[in-house]
């Protein structure tokens, strides 16, 4: 019994490419995109119903490799409604969680996150086009995913996953796979009166990658805010045909490098972009446990972050990444 265990043990110590005796981890190498769809509609407040506004933004995180194949792909989404009186006085948000946080009490589907797991499944090894083969004209998907229990629409889903497959550009190595996070917050509140009300919601986007043990090889941030306008009478002003765009990729139309604030006193803005590409790169090598030690008292980075580019305030940067490594 003794010689098994020893001839065992030196199995193990000499075939350290098997991870552990117990199984062996497997890693992928590739680039990683994150992508982001996001929806937005009102309804007019009435005499005894109040108004709302309806926020939907669905994210999604890939890894692709050389030939395109998807390797990795994790989706997860955010429903905010934010409400308004006739009398044009804002009432605000409750709290914003994601599909994945709340899972059975999405208010958009109970099951969505495990719906949402069916598809990953089916569409991980296949290219983008392949895909989108299995959704259907209606925006359903095929007899594969519906026969899998994915039967929900989705339509927000494959556009979010068309949008990072054409993003993903940062190269990762050794990973156990990627995934997505999301960190929403009101930001505005204002009663509407001689001029209208508005209510802001700003919503933070991360996709990682990281290694067996935790540490993060790879990282894109993103960042869109949403506002709903509405007069006294508790009747939506919200421009409705306005397409939302996030930070990233209204790159210098942002305008952050004109009008942003000079956190670290040097005379000069990035663009936001540039910012967030600060931000990413200070997220390479650090742990979960890093990562929230990365924004000082006042929501702006360390030294090491300040150095590294990134002078904006990171705080929901840093919770999306960790909402991120925790649904990985």
């Amino acid at each position: 019994m003794k010689r098994i265990f020893f001839a065992l043990l030196a199995l193990c110590l000499l075939l350290p490419t098997l991870g552990s005796c117990a199984g062996e981890v497997a890693v992928i190498d590739g680039s990683l995109g994150l992508g982001v769809y996001s929806a937005l509609d009102t309804v007019d407040a009435e005499t005894n119903d109040g108004g709302e506004g309806d926020i939907i933004h669905t994210a999604a995180s890939v890894i692709l490799d050389g030939a395109g194949k998807i390797l990795s792909v994790r989706f997860d989404q955010t429903h905010a409604t934010v409400s308004f009186g006739a009398d044009g006085k804002a009432e605000g948000a409750g709290e914003i969680k994601t599909a994945r946080e709340l899972k059975d009490s999405y208010p958009e589907m109970a099951d969505w996150y495990m719906q949402a797991d069916v598809l990953e499944q089916k569409i991980e090894g296949k290219t983008l086009d392949e895909a989108k083969a299995l959704v259907n004209e209606d925006g359903k998907g095929a007899e594969e995913l519906q026969s899998a229990g994915c039967t929900m629409e989705l339509t927000e889903l494959m556009l979010a996953l068309e949008k990072a497959c054409n993003n993903a550009k940062v190269k990762v190595m050794g990973v156990v796979g990627g995934s997505v996070g999301m960190y929403s917050e009101v930001t505005e509140s204002e009663d509407a009166s001689e001029k209208d009300g508005v209510i802001t919601v700003k919503t933070t986007f991360a996709a990682t990658a990281a290694m067996p043990g935790g540490v993060i090889n790879g990282a894109v941030t993103d960042e869109i805010e949403v506002s709903i306008s509405f007069d006294k009478s508790g009747k939506s002003t919200t421009d409705l045909t306005k397409t939302l765009t996030t930070k990233r990729n209204l790159g210098d139309a942002y305008g952050m490098s004109k009008s942003g604030f000079d956190y670290d006193g040097d005379g000069r803005v990035l663009e936001w972009y540039a910012q967030a590409d600060a931000f990413d790169a200070a997220l390479i090598g650090r742990r979960p446990s890093g990562v929230g030690k990365m924004p000082g008292a006042d929501g702006v980075g360390s030294e090491s972050v300040i150095k590294a580019g990134c002078t904006i305030k990171i705080t929901g940067m840093v919770k999306a990444v960790q909402r991120a490594l925790e649904n990985a």
